[in-house]
């Protein structure tokens, strides 16, 4: 498999989605906006879905690496790389949103959140049950991802530090609690 024509795939596949629908677009479009003939692409992917998998991919390995080069964070400081590495990526993010495929960004990228553990210990809660701290965990992951969605729908008009803070608050303070 090359990588060079997985980039090139992958490449053509984001470009058409500017301009079109996922749904609409077919593997015969994809390598006609290539230099590419069908048995690459399928020699590389299995679909269109792979081509968008690998993608995401490529983004979460880029974020991961980051994260791990950064060490262990407070919830606010993961909340800021997490919303600045999405900004640094808003064409792909809003590609994915439009077609509406973000939900395959959201389950790779939860994995990479805020971790139970960290929220655990910066809230002072401890002895806490496993079940209860997967439920916190997704709890945050999951809102996290939902507060890109709408920032991300808002054009980022939020600064990268005010989102971090408010993500910040409402994990030490909870949203009812919330000032916003």
């Amino acid at each position: 498999m090359s990588i060079n024509s997985k980039e090139i795939i992958s490449e053509a596949l984001f470009e058409l989605m500017e301009g079109k629908s996922y749904e609409s677009i077919t593997i015969s479009e994809i390598c006609n906006n290539t230099s590419l003939v069908r048995k690459t692409f399928y020699n590389n992917f299995s679909s269109k879905d792979a081509v968008i998998l690998y993608e995401i991919r490529k983004l979460a390995a880029e974020f991961n690496k980051n994260i791990v080069s950064v060490g262990e964070t407070s919830p606010r400081e993961s909340a800021y790389l997490f919303f600045a590495f999405a900004k640094g990526h808003r064409k792909i993010m809003n590609i994915l949103l439009d077609n509406n495929l973000f939900h395959v960004f959201s389950a790779e990228f939860e994995s990479f959140l805020p971790d139970s553990n960290t929220i655990i210990s910066e809230s002072n809660i401890m002895n806490l049950d496993p079940n209860t701290t997967s439920y916190i965990s997704a709890f945050h992951s999951a809102g996290m991802v939902r507060m890109l969605t709408i920032w991300l729908e808002n054009d980022c008009s939020t600064s990268v530090s005010n989102i971090s803070d408010i993500y910040d608050y409402i994990s030490k303070k909870g949203v009812l609690n919330s000032p916003c």
